[in-house]
């Protein structure tokens, strides 16, 4: 498998190409907004959750939350924050 057809497989589509240029947090948050956005064609509900390092304000990781109804996440959303 060439490199396109693995970055074409892991997101699922072709919008990383617009990734290439971003740099940062810009480009951390579109990568997510990529994701998010392909994850709601199996989800009505999406959220995200930045995890940074304890000692930095830097991402260590995003925890995606999905659920087909509202009212079945409160009770996560809510001890998450």
């Amino acid at each position: 498998m060439n490199y396109l057809a693995v970055k074409n497989e892991l997101f699922g589509c072709e919008d990383w190409k617009e990734l290439k240029p971003l740099t940062g947090y810009q480009r951390e948050q579109r990568i997510v907004d990529v994701y998010r956005t392909k994850l709601k064609e199996i989800a009505d509900f999406v959220f995200p959750y930045r995890i940074c390092f304890p000692d930095k304000k830097r991402t260590y990781y995003y925890l995606f939350h999905l659920s087909k109804h509202y009212m079945e996440s409160i009770p996560l959303l809510v001890e998450i924050r």
